[in-house]
């Protein structure tokens, strides 16, 4: 049986996962572009944009497991 309750924190759930999947979404966009605004020390890919491109992705993907949780 849904209480009050329960739908608040499934719309808790939801927002947690929408902010997990955003700094997903943030940390692969700031590594594939952090050379060409300026925060890259060379122009190639460094390390750390390699970690973000694949970390990135990853966090999205926990975030929308996350988020379907709600349901």
């Amino acid at each position: 049986m849904n209480t009050p309750g329960d739908q608040v924190n499934a719309m808790h759930i939801k927002t947690v996962g929408n902010t997990i999947v955003a700094a997903g979404v943030l940390i692969l966009i700031a590594s594939a572009l952090a050379d060409s605004m300026g925060f890259g020390g060379s122009p190639d890919f460094g390390p750390g944009q390699i970690t973000g491109l694949i970390f990135g992705p990853v966090i999205a993907v926990i975030g929308l497991n996350v988020r379907s949780q709600a349901d």
